[in-house]
Order: structure tokens, then C-alpha cells, then sequence
């Protein structure tokens, strides 16, 4: 074999390996697209049934709306430097690691009462194709003006911030939700 087809053959192995770690990228470029896509719509899922369960209609608005939704004053609401659980039964716990299909339900469901208990709270789901999911809600005021602005001070606007995260997603899904305290006129 000469030089000039020594060089040729270096430059067509040159190339093939270029090729194939061209395709290689490719692919794995694929599978990781793939993987984000499959976790955000597992992740909007599992946000969207945290959601479910804080807004469930067995949760008050406040705690101090069990007996009576007569109040006048957001005042007399928790003060957002108090909100989360609020009783010794409801000290923020964390649960186990609990399967997507699995049927025992989180502690959450029978331990918390209203929508604050759920500030801080941290849950993980198990998704049978994806593993761990990670979920962590916050709970807070915001202000009538502006849906979307934290206030310090109590209204009649809770905001709901849902925060699920998974090593294959890109970034972690953010869901928001708001619930409005209705109280009933005594005439």
C-alpha cells in the first residue's frame, strides 16, 4: 500500500468516525428529549393532583373559617408568617415514598384541614417508568390588585405554587393555582 491510499483510508475512517458520533449525538439527543417530555407531562400530572388535593372541598380556606364563613376582616385570617400546619396533629411530616398507582393515600389527606397546612410541604412520588418525583408546595397571600404579587399581610387571595422536579427534566414544573375566600352574607 502506497501513501496516497494510506492517506485515504485514514481520511475515510476520519470521516466515518465523525459520522458516527454524529448519529450517536443524535440519538442520544432523542432519548433525552424524550425523557423531558415523558417527565413534564408525569410532573403536570403529579402537580396538578397536589393541586387537587389542597383545593379539595373537605379544605377550608383557613383554619378559622371551620366555623363560621362570616368574616369580615382578612385580619382575623393566619398570618402569613403562621401559615403551614398549625396543630400538633399536623406538624409538617414527611411521606414515605409512595407509588403512582398505590391506593394508601398521603398522610396530607387526612391530616391537614385547610389550604395553609400545605406551606412547606414536601412529598416524593414514585412513577413506575421514571422514579422519583420531587414535590414541594408554598402557600401565601397576594394581594387583590395584582394576583401574581405576595402580600405580607392577610387577604382573601391564597396563591398555590407547586413545584415538581425530576433529574430529567430541564428545569422543574412550576403549577400555580388560587383560591378565593367566599363568605356568606347573614342578612
Amino acid at each position: 500500500m502506497n501513501l496516497g491510499q494510506m492517506i485515504l483510508v485514514i481520511g475515510a475512517m476520519a470521516i466515518l468516525s465523525m459520522l458516527t458520533l454524529s448519529i450517536n449525538t443524535s440519538i442520544l439527543q432523542t432519548y433525552v428529549a424524550s425523557y423531558d417530555s415523558q417527565a413534564s407531562i408525569d410532573a403536570m400530572s403529579i402537580g396538578q393532583s397536589m393541586i387537587d388535593e389542597i383545593v379539595s372541598p373537605t379544605n377550608e380556606f383557613d383554619s378559622l373559617t371551620w366555623n363560621t364563613h362570616n368574616i369580615s376582616n382578612p385580619a382575623l385570617f393566619t398570618t402569613s408568617s403562621r401559615l403551614g400546619p398549625d396543630l400538633d396533629s399536623e406538624i409538617t411530616f414527611f411521606n414515605s415514598i409512595k407509588s403512582v398507582g398505590d391506593t394508601a393515600p398521603f398522610k396530607s389527606l387526612y391530616k391537614y384541614n385547610d389550604v395553609d397546612d400545605f406551606n412547606g410541604y414536601y412529598r416524593i412520588v414514585k412513577s413506575p417508568d421514571l422514579g422519583n418525583f420531587y414535590v414541594r408546595d408554598s402557600v401565601y397571600y397576594v394581594l387583590p390588585s395584582g394576583l401574581d404579587t405576595y402580600s405580607a399581610s392577610q387577604t382573601y387571595f391564597k396563591a398555590i405554587r407547586v413545584t415538581v422536579s425530576h433529574p430529567n427534566l430541564y428545569r422543574p414544573v412550576v403549577l400555580k393555582s388560587l383560591i378565593v375566600f367566599r363568605r356568606y352574607l347573614v342578612y
